[in-house]
């Protein structure tokens, strides 16, 4: 099973982000219904991780009402990270009440995340 790859994070001060890629090995995402980055780690005297070859995964995803979350394993090919509302957060989280307020519906229960809108009808009179 291929996981979603951390494509960029603007979380400047975390000690993973250098230049907005994630070094972590991987992170874990969120938990209720909070897609927060649970791996941030605001760097403190001047601890850094190191730069590597390594690009971070999504390890786990806590955010069960994401149209991406199978099995607390992210379907996205690929996530960002940044702040919203002051927190590190996955920007790329969807839920399911999305497509329900557009009048869609999520096929396959979140398993491939395409939202199928149904045709309007049209009345002529």
């Amino acid at each position: 099973m291929k996981t979603a790859k951390v494509a960029k994070c603007k979380v400047y001060d975390c000690a993973y982000n250098i230049r907005e890629i994630c070094h972590a090995m991987a992170i874990t995402i969120g938990y209720a219904e909070n897609p927060k980055c649970d791996t941030f780690c605001q760097f403190m005297m001047k601890a850094k991780a190191a730069e590597s070859d390594c690009i971070a995964t999504v390890g786990a995803c806590k955010v069960s009402s994401c149209i991406y979350n199978v099995g607390l394993e992210c379907q996205a090919s690929e996530i960002i990270v940044a702040y919203k509302q002051q927190q590190p957060k996955c920007l790329t989280f969807q839920t399911d009440s999305i497509a329900e307020i557009k009048g869609c519906e999520v096929s396959s229960r979140k398993r491939d995340a395409d939202i199928q809108c149904p045709t309007p009808e049209i009345f002529i009179g």
